[in-house]
């Protein structure tokens, strides 16, 4: 048997010297290496990559908070506020020795942030005037409810997300006051459910545009705590938890500003071509901002020879290493498969069904061989026999966890330098 192993940028090139096909080529699961193929490698598929953004996206299901705002020289600018609601409380036995101290506000840090973390967060909390209510229960990163504009409290910290384990925040004593004398009196207010969610729908925070220059991730269980003490004597501190409210009735907003990126063309329209982008692809799972991949010449592999058989197939996706200097890299991405309707039908799995993370390898030397691998090769083999309904395409994402606070940037097929690839092994037959 004589094999021959080809590689690089000019092997569709000798492949269509090597080959003069006389009958219709056809893709076939049937040839094995003693029949006399070759095996070749093929990188020079291009692909055509459209970064695109939704409109809007479920953010009452999230397991964490977003607070912050940040502007990204190449995303633009992101602002992010919590609006959550909060159970009534146990009712305690409170006596005329019981004195109010202090009310305030506890969140917990996730450890996840996104921008400079040396800078400080203005924090500012707003009691809701508006239920958190609609009549499906969900909320979106488009949702609001309108607050009171008197700011029930309101702090400018330093946060440390990754040494830090919360932030405690004092809110307005007037209110912690008429909330403590409501529990004394086992008022209706505080005993029922619904008269204590008419009464304290909840509330808003945010940050002030001018002194915030981070977003941090909070823990999606908060606590507003009451300290009181009972003095008969001797003197006994004590207090009162409010608790949030589970899903949904938390959820983040999330508004995005691409002017003066070079996301810009995002403004007025929902995508935009790479070719738009200096043949780059941006993502950004925070914004649900994410890049669809077509790749629309799989089909010529059929036309290399009578018989074609895929081995093996691995999209390569190289990040800009510019770009990750200061905003480090998601340890891990997602592949979807996106329907010719623009669903989706789930995730690129592995050999053992799992879902595909990338892979990432980071060349700490000199950051040329920095790559996330993924393994498409059922993907392609299924792609052959398509037709335009039935195609899929792939849609590359931000993952979940940590990677969530993180955005990419990196080349596509068509880049100058350090591009991506779509790396093609093959076994082709030919008919003497």
């Amino acid at each position: 048997m004589v094999n021959r192993v080809f590689y690089g940028i000019g092997c569709s090139l000798v492949l269509i010297f090597m080959i003069s096909c006389t009958k219709q080529a056809q893709y076939i699961e049937t040839v094995t290496p003693s029949e006399n193929p070759y095996l070749i490698q093929v990188d020079t598929f291009g692909g055509n990559f459209v970064v695109f953004r939704e409109d809007s996206f479920v953010t009452s299901s999230d397991n964490y908070a977003l607070v912050g705002i940040h502007s990204d020289p190449l995303f633009g600018k992101t602002s992010c506020e919590h609006y959550v609601r909060f159970e009534r409380p146990v009712i305690p036995d409170l006596t005329n020795t019981s004195k109010f101290d202090s009310l305030e506000l506890i969140l917990k840090l996730s450890h996840g942030y996104y921008g400079d973390t040396l800078s400080s967060i203005a924090l500012t909390v707003n009691r809701l005037a508006q239920s958190i209510n609609n009549d499906n229960s969900v909320f979106y990163n488009t949702s609001s409810f309108s607050a009171y504009p008197v700011k029930m409290g309101a702090e400018v910290v330093k946060v440390r997300p990754i040494a830090d384990d919360s932030i405690r925040l004092l809110l307005d004593p007037q209110f912690g006051l008429e909330l403590f004398e409501l529990i004394r009196d086992k008022s209706s207010q505080v005993t029922n459910t619904d008269q204590f969610l008419e009464y304290f729908k909840g509330i808003k925070i945010s940050t002030e545009p001018a002194s915030t220059n981070v977003i941090v991730g909070l823990q999606n269980k908060m606590q507003i705590r009451l300290h009181y003490h009972d003095d008969d004597g001797s003197i006994e501190q004590r207090e009162i938890d409010l608790s949030s409210s589970s899903s949904p009735y938390q959820f983040n907003y999330i508004k995005k500003d691409f002017s003066g990126s070079p996301l810009s063309g995002l403004v007025k329209s929902n995508e935009l071509n790479s070719s738009a982008l200096n043949n780059q692809l941006y993502l950004q799972e925070l914004t649900h901002l994410r890049t669809r991949i077509i790749f629309p010449q799989i089909k010529e592999i059929l036309s290399l020879a009578n018989f074609v058989k895929v081995l093996n197939a691995q999209l390569e996706i190289k990040p800009d290493n510019a770009s990750w200097v200061k905003y480090p890299l998601p340890q891990k991405l997602n592949v979807y498969l996106q329907n010719y309707d623009k669903t989706y039908s789930g995730g690129l799995t592995d050999a053992t069904g799992g879902f595909q993370d990338g892979s990432l390898s980071i060349d700490q030397l000199y950051g040329l061989d920095t790559r996330y691998v993924f393994d498409v090769t059922n993907y392609v083999v299924r792609e052959l026999t398509t037709n335009s309904y039935t195609s899929q395409n792939l849609v590359l994402a931000g993952s979940s966890g940590d990677s969530t606070f993180q955005r990419l940037v990196a080349n596509t097929t068509a880049s100058a330098k350090l591009r991506s690839r779509l790396i093609l092994s093959l076994l082709i037959y030919q008919n003497q």
